[in-house]
């Protein structure tokens, strides 16, 4: 609801229609959502079991791209540090994996 109406107040500034900033909106809520979602597995994750090579993480399933735009929103909002420092180790391991692909 925040989000709308932000975008709402904004919306002449932005260029946006009524029906364009309920879209985007809806668009926001969806990726804070699934950014919340994907910290909480993580957390989980951290605080239960040992993070294995061979383990399936919830950050695994992630591109480097999106790994990449989770980062930068972190930077803009008070992340918990474990979550970030976790972004940071897949992307790492998600980087030399393409390396040695590419090899």
């Amino acid at each position: 609801m925040a989000v709308l109406t932000v975008l709402y107040l904004k919306r002449e500034r932005l260029g946006l229609s009524y029906e364009n900033t309920l879209a985007l909106a809806d668009e926001i809520a969806r990726y804070i959502s699934n950014f919340q979602r994907i910290e909480a597995e993580v957390i989980l994750e951290v605080n239960t079991t040992l993070w294995n090579k061979g383990g399936r993480r919830a950050l695994g399933h992630l591109s480097v791209q999106q790994l990449l735009d989770i980062m930068e929103a972190a930077q803009h909002a008070s992340v918990e540090e474990p979550f970030v420092d976790e972004l940071y180790k897949e992307l790492r391991r998600k980087l030399t994996q393409e390396q040695e692909n590419n090899r």
